[in-house]
């Protein structure tokens, strides 16, 4: 399997981040071997919480919210454009 989890152990200390990894690779271990899912949050949760992140970073001002109304015409028109299967030079 090519799949990898990414886990922050939210730690500067590096005593304390190699002891969570251990704890870690232990928990991912135990999974495998009992066939326990690991990757165990589904999409729409994910897209909830990155949504509630954006909408925290928006109200504390290091982003700007942009609400772009899709005008019909718009999308149309950008539907109908040719799509250019755009090269390397060599």
């Amino acid at each position: 399997m090519d799949r990898y989890k990414t886990v922050s152990l939210k730690t500067a200390d590096i005593d304390a981040a190699r002891e969570r990894a251990f704890d870690q690779d232990a928990d991912l271990r135990f999974r495998i071997k009992h066939e326990v899912p690991i990757f165990n949050r589904p999409f729409s949760q994910i897209a909830k919480d990155y949504a509630a992140l954006q909408k925290e970073r928006v109200e504390a001002g290091e982003i700007v919210a942009e609400n772009r109304p899709v005008n019909a015409d718009t999308a149309q028109t950008q539907a109908a454009k040719p799509k250019v299967k755009r090269t390397r030079a060599s």
